[in-house]
C-alpha cells in the first residue's frame, strides 16, 4: 500500500502526539512526541519496501524454521508485525496464513494461525478382549483405549489402563516404534483377542500379546508382548503387489495380497488353521494352498478372508461358495463333518438350509470370529450372509450363536431365524458367539448377551435376530466385537461391542472393564451394560494447506515442495509482499 503523507507538527504546554510514523528513505523512524515545550516537524513517507524471503535455518522434513526481517525499516514505538503464507502452488490459490505475530522467527509445523480444533472421525474399528482401537480418518492415527496389562495400546509400557483413546506411538514419539510418523496413510485395523494390526496398502504394524511366531519368531508359541507397532515382515510385497486385506485371528493372521497372489497366512498351526496343507507353525507368512488336495480351486482369486481362533474362512471372487479350513470340533468347517482340516474344505450346501434357496446362492460376506475357548477347548461357529435371503451360521450353537432359537450344534448351515428377508450387510467382524446383520433401516443381532452387548437393554441370550435401538439419526457403518480370552468369559457369554455411525463417532455396549467403553473416567465401568454409550471423540489441530494432521499435532509432509511469501505492518502502514520462495522438506533417511 502506498502512503505519501504530509505531516506537520506543533505540540506546546503538556499535548502529546503518539503514534505518527516517520519514514525518510530507510532511515529509522519514531512518533514524535512532547510532554512540554515545543516540537514541530514535517516529513514525507514514502512506501514500506516489500521484506526480503525468509531464511530457512532448520528442516526436519516435518517443520521449517525460518528467519525473517523488513528490510532495515521500523519504527521506536510501534512494532513491526510479520505475516507468513504457505501454499502448495506458486499462484497460492490455496494458501493459508500460517503465522502472525513480532517474532523474527518463524517455525511452520503445519498448522494455522487459528488455533481451531476438529473432531476426529473414526474410519475403521476393531475390538479386542480387553481393548479396542480405531482410525482416525484424514491422517488422525491410531487410537486405542481399556486395559494395557499386555501392551494393547501401544503406549511402549504394559501398565494401567485408559477409559480415554490415547494415540499409538509412532517412530516420531519413540524410536522403537515401527509405526510411521508425519504421513497421511490410509490405515486399516485389525484385532485378535490381545492383538492389534494396523496396516496399510503397503505395510503393517502389530502389537499387544500373541504367540511368538505371529511376531516373526521362528517355533515360539509361547506369549510374547510387544508394547509398541512392530513391522510384520516376509509379506510378498512389490512395486504391483500390495496389501488388500488383514485378518487377526486368536493365533494366526491372515493376509489377503492384490493381483492375484493369493492368501498367505502365519502364526499357530494347530488344526490346520492355516490352510497350507499341514500343522506346521509358521513364524514367515505361507501361500494358502488351492487346488490338488484343497478344495479352494487354484487360480480363483480370494475377494474375502476371516481368521477365527481356530480357523480361517474365505469367498472368492465368484461369491458362489465358502471354503475354511481348521479345527472342525463343533462343525466349524460346515461341510457336514467334525474332522479337521489343514486344507481349506468348501461348505455343504444341498444337505443344509440353504438348500433350500431358491436359484443360485451367492455369498455376499462371512464371519468367523464368533469364537472362544472354554475348559474343554475351542469352540466356534460362522455365519455367512446370502443375496436376498439373509443369514445363515453353522458349528457351536452356544448362547444361540447359531440363531436357531436353541443352543444346539450344527455341522451344516441353518438359517438365522427372526431376520427379515431382504438385502442384509455385514456391518463388521469379529465377535465370541454372537453377530450382528444391518439393512437400509435397521441392525439385528443375536447370541450371547452376558455383558449386554448386544445392546438391546439386557443381558439375556438372544436364541433368534432381535432388532438393536440405535442413536437417533445415525446409520450404523461398522461394528467389531469380542468377548474374553478367558474360558470363564466364554462360559458366560461376555463380551464389548463397538459400532461406527455414520458421523464418524463411536459407541460401544457390554463389558466395561478397565475402561473397555472408551467413555472417559466418568463414563460406565462395569462389567454389563447393555445400552450403546459414546467413545470419546479425539481432538485435533486444524492443518493449514499441504499440511497433514498425524496424533495430536500437525506436520509438513517430508519430500513435499511448499510456496511462502511474507508481509509486514508498521502502525496502519502495511508492506507488499516478498517475492514467493520455494522450500522443498527434507525426506529422513530410512
Amino acid at each position: 500500500m502506498h502512503k505519501n503523507i504530509q505531516v506537520a507538527v506543533k505540540v506546546a504546554f503538556s499535548v502529546a502526539i503518539v503514534g505518527a510514523l516517520v519514514l525518510v528513505g530507510t532511515v529509522p523512524a519514531g512518533a514524535l512526541w512532547s510532554m512540554r515545550g515545543e516540537a514541530s516537524a514535517t516529513v514525507q513517507t514514502d512506501r514500506l519496501h516489500a521484506p526480503p524471503p525468509g531464511k530457512v535455518v532448520e528442516n526436519s522434513g516435518e517443520s521449517l524454521v525460518f528467519n525473517v526481517e523488513n528490510g532495515g525499516q521500523q519504527s521506536e514505538t510501534l512494532p513491526t508485525v510479520y505475516a507468513l503464507e504457505r501454499a502448495t502452488t506458486e499462484d497460492f490459490t490455496d494458501s493459508a496464513l500460517i503465522y502472525q505475530g513480532e517474532s523474527t522467527q518463524i517455525t511452520d509445523t503445519g498448522s494455522s494461525h487459528s488455533d481451531s480444533l476438529w473432531d476426529v472421525q473414526y474410519t475403521d474399528i476393531a475390538v479386542g478382549s480387553a481393548a479396542s482401537c480405531g482410525i482416525g480418518g484424514f491422517g488422525g492415527g491410531v487410537w486405542c483405549w481399556g486395559d494395557n496389562s499386555l501392551g494393547q495400546l501401544g503406549q511402549g509400557h504394559t501398565t494401567g489402563f485408559s477409559a480415554t483413546p490415547l494415540r499409538v506411538q509412532t517412530s516420531a514419539d519413540n524410536p522403537l516404534s515401527d509405526l510411521p510418523e508425519g504421513s497421511n496413510m490410509n490405515f486399516r485395523i485389525s484385532s485378535g483377542a490381545d492383538m492389534m494390526c494396523a496396516y496399510s496398502s503397503r505395510d503393517m504394524w502389530c502389537w499387544g500379546a500373541a504367540v511368538g511366531v505371529q511376531f516373526g519368531i521362528p517355533d515360539d508359541t509361547s506369549t510374547v508382548v510387544r508394547s509398541l507397532p512392530q513391522r510384520i515382515e516376509g509379506l510378498p510385497l512389490s512395486e504391483n503387489v500390495s496389501i488388500s486385506a488383514v485378518s487377526v485371528g486368536g493365533a494366526h493372521i491372515c493376509v489377503l495380497m492384490s493381483a492375484n497372489v493369493g492368501l498367505y497366512c502365519f502364526g499357530r498351526g494347530d488344526n490346520g488353521r492355516l490352510g497350507t496343507g499341514n500343522q506346521r507353525h509358521q513364524s514367515v507368512p505361507q501361500r494358502v494352498v488351492q487346488g490338488g488336495a484343497s478344495q479352494l480351486p487354484a487360480n480363483v482369486r480370494v475377494s474375502e478372508v476371516v481368521a477365527g481362533a481356530d480357523l480361517t474362512c474365505v469367498i472368492p471372487e465368484s461369491r458362489m461358495a465358502v471354503y475354511c479350513a481348521g479345527q472342525n470340533r463343533d462343525g466349524g468347517l460346515g461341510n457336514g463333518t467334525t474332522t479337521d482340516s489343514a486344507y481349506m474344505r468348501g461348505i455343504e450346501v444341498a444337505g443344509s438350509d440353504l438348500g433350500s434357496v431358491a436359484g443360485s446362492v451367492s455369498f455376499r460376506h462371512v464371519m468367523t470370529g464368533s469364537t472362544g475357548a472354554d475348559r474343554d477347548g475351542f469352540r466356534g461357529s460362522v455365519c455367512v450372509l446370502v443375496d436376498r435371503e439373509g443369514a445363515f451360521c453353522w458349528g457351536s450353537g452356544a448362547h444361540g450363536a447359531l440363531g436357531t432359537g436353541n443352543t444346539r450344534s450344527s455341522p451344516l448351515a441353518q438359517r438365522v431365524l427372526g431376520l427379515p428377508r431382504g438385502e442384509w450387510s455385514w456391518p463388521g467382524r469379529g465377535s465370541t458367539l454372537s453377530s450382528c446383520a444391518r439393512n437400509a433401516s435397521a441392525l439385528y443381532c443375536w447370541g450371547a448377551n452376558g455383558s449386554g452387548q448386544l445392546g438391546v437393554g439386557h443381558a439375556a441370550a438372544a436364541l433368534t435376530a432381535v432388532m438393536v435401538p440405535i442413536p437417533a439419526g445415525q446409520i450404523v457403518f461398522q461394528e467389531s466385537s469380542s468377548g474374553g480370552s478367558d474360558p470363564d468369559a466364554v462360559i458366560q457369554g461376555l463380551g464389548t461391542r463397538c459400532w461406527r455411525f455414520s458421523d464418524g463417532t463411536l459407541g460401544c455396549v457390554g463389558r466395561g472393564t478397565n475402561g473397555a467403553l472408551g467413555e472417559g473416567d466418568e463414563g460406565r465401568l462395569g462389567s454389563v451394560n447393555s445400552t450403546i454409550g459414546q467413545v470419546i471423540t479425539p481432538r485435533l489441530p486444524v492443518c493449514a494447506a499441504g499440511a497433514v494432521a498425524w496424533g495430536e499435532r500437525c506436520v509438513l509432509v517430508p519430500g513435499r515442495v511448499y510456496f511462502y511469501r511474507l508481509s509486514y505492518t508498521i502502525g496502519e502502514w502495511q508492506s507488499p509482499l516478498s517475492r514467493v520462495f520455494r522450500v522443498e522438506t527434507v525426506t529422513p533417511r530410512a
